[in-house]
């Protein structure tokens, strides 16, 4: 009798608790890409897509970031929002999911732009990280 009932209430227990759905921080499941019928995943964060600012007057926008046949591209333009001739130099573009934390990074090259000139911006790897919540875009400092 006392198995029966200890066989009971561990039933019991396992249909009233455990089966409920358990809260799930969407932070940690977020996905922010998806993929298109022919294979190619795009990232989908809004957050990824806004206008960014480099320190100096360039502008970034229009940035968009795809994975297809195990490559990965961020393209964006770049614009002299400036009255000078701005660029020749690195930028460092560090990809963070939703918490800010840094998923991976890559240098670009930015070419000298005259005033209200746009270029694009191009980067690519071979590592995946089309899940990115947002980038952050620094002038590299020169050492």
């Amino acid at each position: 009798m006392v198995i029966l009932i200890l066989i009971l209430s561990v039933t019991l227990y396992f249909v009233f608790f455990k089966a409920q759905p358990q809260d799930v921080d969407n932070d940690q499941v977020e996905n922010y890409s998806q993929e298109l019928e022919d294979g190619t995943k795009v990232n989908t964060s809004s957050k990824l897509s806004e206008t960014k600012q480099i320190e100096d007057g360039l502008e970034i926008t229009d940035i968009s970031l795809t994975e297809s046949n195990n490559l990965t591209s961020l393209l964006g333009k770049i614009t002299n929002k400036t009255n000078e001739k701005k660029g020749d130099y690195l930028i460092t573009i560090t990809f963070v999911n939703k918490n800010g934390e840094k998923l991976t990074e890559n240098e670009v090259y930015v070419k000298s732009l005259d005033p209200g000139e746009t270029t694009t911006l191009s980067s690519k790897t071979s590592f995946d990280y089309t899940d990115a919540y947002d980038i952050i875009i620094e002038k590299k400092s020169v050492d």
